[in-house]
């Protein structure tokens, strides 16, 4: 009997001892090491005519540090097949960082991201809130950037596309977000990043049609058409004032309304923009507390600029036809009939409609200001 308790004992050791391995260390046959897997930080996508180029910052599983990034590339005749020839390479397999960035040359872009975004969307892997982003020129070029024998890495993009958006320079998509705007009616869109002087740089945006890249506004631009959308948080504005130089306004607050009227066969959107902001700094110091008639020029010199910058985003956008406004579906709100019988192509024709836009600011005066939060 005693024999039989100590083989007993021996087998159930044993067997605890295989769970653990198999359960907890992946040394199963169906069980996956982490070791084996490649964590991608970022997935750059380029086309040419032989197929697809995929450029990939990873680092081993369970590593999140900047260091760790390697960055491997492969090609294929699609970007699943390109996937698969990078876990073919090096013999890992592919494991999505929760913070992933995805870029896309501009080549690719202009060919059309809708293969590219379905492979995505499909792959159980991938997250639905990973952000993209449009390269200005190859999305392996901006990847491949270097700073003292180092990759740029991931994270700084990412640093840089939140700071860009805060700033009211690019907007932020993540993958969920563009690929409902491809199926839905309106316009995609995405941050541009450039490379001046080997740093990656915030540009502006990049607008789709269909998932075809068809326009690309920098700048003042990109803040006009995001000032139109509702999604400057905060930026900066300098206007000239006479009698007072240069001014510059800290923006508080910039909201935006969109409305379709409809009059007879004549379809009007009237754009409502609202914006507060304080005095950040001003060429003459001896009119720090100008008076009235001082603060009501700013305020006209305010409203003048953002106006200009929303006209020419908007007259940029219906010229080519990119509805990043999402003018189809607030028609389709406001009046499904005349949607129907009137403007059923309408995404396609953007300049039948009129555009009227009004522009309401405040300039705070000295103590208006909101105070900082600590």
């Amino acid at each position: 009997m005693k024999r039989w308790r100590h083989i007993g004992r021996g087998l159930a050791i044993f067997l605890v001892l295989a769970l653990l391995c198999t359960g907890l260390s992946g040394c199963g046959k169906n069980g996956i090491r982490l070791s084996r897997r490649m964590l991608l930080q970022s997935v750059g996508v380029d086309r040419d005519s032989s197929g697809f180029q995929v450029t990939v910052h990873m680092a081993a599983a369970g590593e999140e540090s900047d260091s760790a990034e390697e960055v491997v590339t492969a090609q294929g005749k699609s970007v699943k097949d390109a996937m698969n020839n990078l876990t073919l390479r090096n013999g890992l397999d592919p494991l999505y960082s929760h913070k992933l960035l995805l870029v896309f040359g501009e080549t690719c872009a202009k060919q059309g991201l809708n293969s590219v975004i379905d492979f995505f969307v499909r792959f159980s892997g991938s997250n639905g809130q990973m952000q993209l982003a449009q390269a200005e020129g190859d999305a392996h070029a901006l990847l491949t950037i270097k700073q003292k024998d180092t990759y740029v890495p991931t994270r700084n993009l990412l640093d840089l596309l939140e700071s860009g958006s805060e700033n009211g320079k690019v907007p932020q998509t993540n993958l969920m977000e563009f690929s409902n705007l491809l199926a839905g009616q309106g316009s995609p869109y995405l941050p541009l990043i450039g490379i001046e002087e080997d740093q990656p740089v915030a540009k502006g945006m990049a607008c789709f049609f269909k998932g075809f890249l068809v326009n690309k506004l920098y700048d003042t631009d990109a803040r006009g058409a995001l000032a139109v959308m509702g999604k400057v948080q905060r930026t900066a504005y300098v206007v000239q004032v006479p009698n007072l130089g240069r001014v510059t306004l800290n923006v508080e607050s910039l909201s935006s309304k969109i409305q379709p009227v409809i009059s007879g066969d004549n379809l009007t959107f009237q754009i409502s923009l609202e914006c507060r902001a304080a005095i950040a700094a001003m060429d003459d110091l001896q009119q720090v507390a100008p008076d009235d008639k001082y603060y009501q020029e700013i305020n006209a010199q305010l409203q003048q600029a953002i106006e200009q910058e929303a006209k020419s985003a908007l007259g940029q956008c219906i010229a080519k036809n990119t509805d990043v406004f999402s003018l189809t579906r607030r028609l389709q709100w406001a009046d499904a009939g005349y949607w129907r019988e009137k403007h059923a192509d309408f995404e396609r024709d953007l300049g039948s409609a009129q555009y009227t836009i009004q522009v309401e600011a405040e300039v705070l005066r000295v103590g208006q200001e909101r105070t900082p939060t600590i």
